[in-house]
């Protein structure tokens, strides 16, 4: 059987069968890997946010003494975008103490490792929810100045 293809005049419904069906597989494929990659920013954009978070509650420690006690305080003033929850719509939470302040949410379970997060990570892994946590410390030079008022600064 040997078919000119230049003088065929029509597809058969086969080959019609199987082109859909090579261009479906691709389709598929190519949008898993999309979402992947979308739910990988999200877990950075995470990261960074927190980081951004930390470095913002050390910045309001120093202005007003306190650490923050929610996302509110720091908006707008230490935080240039404002920020609600992460990109899971899970919210932030402000743990802290005398001299540090950690920063807390939820992500889906296993996006974030240790590695990945940064050394300054903490991952606690919960049934279908992983714990991220980021610290941060009063600045070391900074933290005697603190105890005294603000007139006794001056005349040291």
């Amino acid at each position: 059987m040997d078919r000119n293809f230049l003088t065929t005049k029509g597809v058969t419904l086969l080959e019609l069968a199987m082109g859909i069906t090579v261009f479906s597989l691709l389709v598929a494929f190519s949008l898993g890997s999309l979402s992947g990659r979308k739910t990988q920013a999200k877990a950075l954009r995470t990261t960074r946010e927190m980081d951004i978070l930390a470095d913002a509650s050390v910045q309001y420690y120093l202005k007003t003494g306190a650490w923050p006690a929610s996302l509110v305080d720091l908006q707008p003033e230490l935080v240039a975008a404002p920020i609600n929850n992460n990109p899971f719509d899970y919210e932030y939470m402000f743990n802290s103490t005398g001299s540090s302040v950690t920063v807390s949410t939820f992500v889906p379970k296993g996006l974030v490792t240790q590695i990945s997060g940064g050394p300054q990570m903490v991952v606690q892994s919960q049934e279908t929810l992983d714990l991220i946590s980021v610290s941060r410390p009063i600045p070391s030079g900074l933290t005697g100045r603190l105890k005294y008022d603000k007139k006794y600064l001056y005349e040291q």
